[in-house]
């Protein structure tokens, strides 16, 4: 018999392997898993937790490639997908997540993200708040968020980073109506990792938190790049304020103005 429950992939890699005890234990306590199957998604290691199955993609040939083996041995239609360097801070309201479940089915919709990041235009205002997010604007879809299966195997092409997915997908998700976003985060995280190396201010919020992390098992970012790390995510979080189809003005401006062919 099919469980009914809802469906969580944690996608990853043997070589994040060391992220597994901390991201589940946050999980655990943050999420009611009596009502979700969860999944890890990765190469060839196993995990020893009897509430997580884990599914092998083989040789890690790329980011790509692996998430697509691994999605095609999910039989189920939609999953919640999250990375394992994102680990869940606040809980998780699962009668919200059943009911984001529920409108995707529904509606036969491809992808709604959970975080509201960049925030919907409010005259796309479907229900509650779910809004629709529209077509080729930027940052449409993120590898995190709850999918219809067959849409992410569909939008994945060999060879791309999940970094590179989120601008080409959006892409190539432009001519593709059924994609979502929710105003207000389903829950909040903590990004522990960045380009292979640790956050600094992150693992000084773990520390201060009492979550254990063994910090020997990969190398911090050094000051120089969580500077720029810094001046980025500030100056992400300025653009993506303002309406989508005035930055790719703004843009497409710039260029005629300064760019010469």
């Amino acid at each position: 018999m099919t469980s009914k429950k809802m469906k969580l992939l944690v996608l990853s890699c043997d070589k994040y392997s060391d992220l597994w005890p901390v991201f589940f234990s946050c999980l655990k306590m943050n999420i009611d898993t009596n009502r979700v199957d969860i999944y890890l998604g990765t190469n060839s290691l196993e995990y020893h937790d009897p509430q997580v199955k884990v599914i092998k993609s083989g040789p890690d040939l790329n980011w790509s490639s692996s998430a697509k083996s691994i999605l095609t041995q999910i039989k189920d239609e939609y999953i919640f997908i999250i990375l394992e360097d994102l680990i869940p801070i606040s809980e998780i309201d699962c009668n919200r997540l059943n009911n984001l479940f529920h409108f995707l089915k529904s509606n036969d919709g491809n992808y709604l993200r959970y975080w509201a990041k960049p925030k919907p235009q409010k005259s796309s205002l479907v229900c509650d708040d779910v809004f629709v997010s529209e077509n080729f604007s930027p940052y449409r879809i993120n590898v995190c968020g709850i999918w219809k299966r067959q849409t992410f195997i569909n939008l994945l092409i060999d060879g791309e980073s999940p970094w590179n997915f989120e601008i080409m997908g959006s892409y190539r998700s432009s001519y593709m109506n059924g994609f979502f976003t929710t105003q207000t985060d389903l829950f909040k995280f903590k990004n522990l990792v960045e380009k292979g190396k640790w956050i600094r201010k992150s693992i000084r919020w773990a520390r201060a938190n009492s979550i254990a992390i063994n910090t020997a098992t990969r190398e911090f970012n050094n000051f120089r790049s969580e500077f720029f790390r810094m001046i980025f995510v500030a100056y992400f979080n300025i653009v993506i304020r303002i309406p989508w189809k005035l930055r790719v003005f703004l843009l497409n401006t710039f260029r005629k103005l300064f760019i010469s062919y």
